[in-house]
């Protein structure tokens, strides 16, 4: 600013012989309209930027809370699927111990067939 001032100075002044070297504007004091206008723009700048940080915080919070629910819904499954895995386990094993037995139990009958030795079983009335 003070440059630009010094040139148009110098502009007006060379017709003279007269040369200035320095410039300086210390003081500006703008008429009461253009202080309200700035002070009008400053407060529109500052409300422009408290809504786009309201804005920002709003996304930010919706993408939270969409991840909290992701995490949520994917424990829940795991959970569910580690439950299914262990009742299925849980009948394979029972099947596992039932079908031996039944495998003695046929065993055990026909040894005693081929013995010709008679099996009490209960409710066998010899």
């Amino acid at each position: 600013m003070n440059r630009n001032l010094l040139e148009d100075v110098n502009l007006a002044t060379r017709a003279w012989g007269v040369e200035v070297t320095r410039v300086e504007v210390r003081d500006i004091e703008p008429s009461p309209d253009i202080v309200k206008a700035m002070e009008l723009q400053m407060s529109a700048e500052r409300q422009k930027r408290a809504t786009v940080l309201d804005s920002e915080a709003s996304a930010i919070q919706s993408i939270n809370d969409a991840n909290a629910k992701a995490t949520s819904l994917r424990a829940q499954a795991e959970a569910e699927k580690d439950a299914v895995v262990l009742a299925a386990e849980a009948t394979a094993r029972k099947m596992d111990i039932e079908a031996g037995g039944l495998a003695r139990a046929l065993t055990a009958v026909a040894e005693g067939d081929a013995s010709g030795r008679s099996l009490m079983l209960p409710g066998n009335p010899e």
